[in-house]
């Protein structure tokens, strides 16, 4: 059963640990080396961490208008030191180089996992169930959108749509990450060689991002671009 969870990660994280007989953060820095996330890092408090932005919420009042102030700070460096889920700190030019790596091992160039594993991670299984949802694309409403988590994705299945070619029969691996007010997104069109992604310091923007990578999909992509 695949469902997305914090406390699955937080489970394969231990289990790697007892594995390999090393920290976790230990191991994820090394694999941030090879991947050449340069300044991907685990979060801590105990050194500077530069380019850190401050997160915002925004605070209503009872007549409806709102002002921004900064959002309270968990810490999610205790009691454990560095937790898998919710413990790395990036950058849009670290989950777009990321998502390169990726879709470079969809093509064979680059091998840190094989090609298959990769697929039988994006791969629906008999165990998960394909969920609906809707999305206004170029300001034309799709439905029945198959959606649902594959392993550590969420996977989104268009149906054929009339009148906007790029999106039609498109497929979406998209995974996000939220902390208090900051969020941040990635999203992987394998078949169109395509990805994008994008971190914000507001919240409540999580539940908008899929649609929104979708919609700069169809504004970005150019088919007639090779690599």
């Amino acid at each position: 059963y695949f469902k997305y969870s914090n406390n699955g990660i937080n489970l394969i994280a231990s289990i790697i640990e007892n594995l390999q007989q090393t920290p976790y953060y230990k191991i994820v820095e090394e694999f941030y080396q090879d991947f050449g996330l340069r300044t991907t890092q685990m979060d801590s408090d105990d050194k500077m961490i530069q380019r850190r932005v401050t997160q915002y919420k925004p605070v209503y009042s009872p007549d409806g208008s709102f002002h921004y102030q900064p959002a309270p700070v968990t810490d999610n460096l205790k009691p454990y030191p560095h937790w898998a889920a919710e413990g790395a700190i990036s950058t849009v030019e670290d989950l777009l180089q990321f998502s390169q790596n990726i879709l470079d091992i969809t093509r064979g160039r680059y091998n840190y996992i094989s090609n298959k594993t990769l697929n039988d991670m994006w791969n629906w299984t008999t165990e998960i169930g394909k969920n609906v949802t809707s999305m206004t694309i170029d300001g034309i409403k799709i439905d029945n959108i198959k959606t649902n988590y594959v392993m550590g994705w969420q996977r989104f299945d268009f149906p054929e749509v009339q009148g906007l070619p790029n999106i039609s029969k498109l497929k979406m691996l998209f995974h996000t990450g939220m902390m208090e007010s900051a969020s941040a997104i990635m999203a992987i069109f394998p078949e169109k060689l395509f990805a994008i992604s994008a971190i914000a310091n507001l919240g409540g923007l999580s539940d908008k991002f899929p649609e929104m990578a979708v919609n700069s999909f169809q504004i970005l992509y150019n088919p007639n671009q090779n690599d």
